[in-house]
């Protein structure tokens, strides 16, 4: 699963920097050919779609190196980030953002050890249950 969760991130990586470079050329080929208000607007628009990437970019980034830095065979016997947590709501994998993968046929929803179910479930161990939004989660096993 953590070897999913890499593959997933650096996918985005090469996508954002792709889209980047693919922006840059549409702006030098606009450059050449294009004159007056209409330039001026395209020219902005293609800054803010830019910052846009290089925000997305960044954060992709930042998730990657949260990712390397997690042990992913260590053995947990309570809930922190890198574990992966079987409840009655579903899988969750504390281990950064990314959103659901499916592992072996069965979905994993992929949540940052900052998100707020996270914390709420750090500390527990299998067999404990939290209440969060309305919701009872009991933790089944912890892996």
């Amino acid at each position: 699963m953590y070897q999913e969760c890499s593959h997933i991130l650096d996918e985005r990586i090469s996508r954002g920097h792709q889209l980047l470079d693919d922006l840059k050329n549409d702006a030098q080929n606009d450059a050449k050919s294009s004159a007056g208000d209409k330039h001026e607007t395209a020219i902005s628009m293609m800054q803010l779609e830019q910052e846009k990437l290089n925000r997305q970019l960044h954060e992709y980034v930042k998730q990657k190196d949260a990712l390397e830095k997690l042990a992913p065979d260590t053995i947990h016997t309570r809930i922190m980030a890198g574990s992966i947590v079987v409840t009655n709501k579903g899988i969750f994998y504390l281990i950064t953002a990314i959103g659901k993968i499916q592992f072996n046929q069965t979905e994993v929803q992929c949540i940052s050890p900052q998100a707020p179910l996270a914390l709420a479930l750090a500390g527990k161990k299998s067999g404990d249950s939290i209440q969060f939004m309305n919701q009872t989660y009991e933790v089944l096993e912890i892996i």
